[in-house]
């Protein structure tokens, strides 16, 4: 049975039905509407857009204010469900992939309205639909790991968080779902794997570049100028731990891209790198 056949029959059939299914079944419908262009039937699947869908009456009596707008591709997200999970950064030297270095904040991440709708953890098979659809994944991945600062992803263990499982609708991206989504950032150039040959974990984790190499250096250098840190000599660790840091995105960052951003500035004549490896200096020119 077509799938708005049967919301329709369902919500028809069951005396349970509550408004907040209702509810539920009305905006995937209205997703399923606003991803696939209309008419577009998937072989062997439920058409996606029904161009005649049937009278679904008992959805018109959900009060207005339990209701969602139409759903837009080119809108900003509007957040419907929060995590204050912070297991996905690498940011010390020691460090497994599982852990963090910074403190974790009392607020939540807001995740966007997509992240309430079972058919967003299923690639869909029609191109422009599915580019729309990564589209969307991407920023998510971006907006996460910005939020709760994570640096490198790995995707074995990010699988098993609530970036890729909706615990409450029991939907998770699958694994190779979530590489071609990676795949992906990569083209746009917002994801690199891990390693020069792209080995490291696997060849399943990756740098998220929520700001990349070159937008840290800037934002660094930025820094230096505003809190005349220029001819003086900081340590590393001062540069990404001190409290002086601490309202600063760079700080707790992952020791390797520190050394990429650094690298940078190396090369623009505006800072050198001296020291020993577990004692490095940097003097900003």
């Amino acid at each position: 049975m077509p799938i708005h056949l049967l919301s329709a029959y369902a919500c028809h059939t069951s005396p349970r039905y509550s408004a907040d299914e209702a509810e539920l079944t009305r905006s995937s419908l209205e997703w399923y509407k606003t991803l696939e262009p209309r008419g577009v039937q998937s072989t062997g699947q439920a058409r996606l857009t029904p161009s005649k869908p049937r009278n679904l009456s008992p959805l018109q009596n959900v009060p207005p204010q339990q209701q969602h707008p139409t759903y837009n591709m080119t809108s900003n997200y509007e957040p419907s469900f929060t995590s204050s999970e912070r297991t996905l950064i690498n940011p010390s030297k020691s460090a497994p992939l599982l852990s963090s270095t910074t403190k974790p904040t009392t607020s939540t991440f807001q995740f966007p309205r997509d992240y309430h709708f079972p058919p967003f953890y299923t690639l869909q098979p029609t191109l422009t639909t599915l580019h729309a659809q990564l589209q969307k994944w991407s920023s998510l991945i971006l907006s996460y790991c910005r939020f709760h600062k994570v640096f490198k992803l790995s995707i074995a263990d990010a699988i098993e968080t609530d970036l890729f499982y909706n615990k409450r609708l029991g939907k998770r991206l699958s694994r190779e779902d979530a590489k071609e989504v990676i795949e992906f950032m990569r083209k746009e150039g917002r994801a690199e794997p891990v390693g020069k040959d792209g080995k490291e974990g696997g060849g399943s984790v990756f740098w998220v570049w929520w700001r990349n190499p070159e937008e840290w250096a800037g934002l660094i250098a930025d820094w230096v100028d505003e809190t005349a840190q220029k001819n003086t000599v900081l340590t590393l660790y001062e540069l990404t731990e001190s409290e002086a840091t601490i309202s600063q995105d760079f700080h707790g960052m992952d020791p390797e891209l520190l050394q990429k951003a650094l690298g940078i500035l190396v090369k623009r004549g505006k800072a050198q790198v001296f020291g020993q490896e577990d004692q490095q200096g940097v003097k900003f020119f």
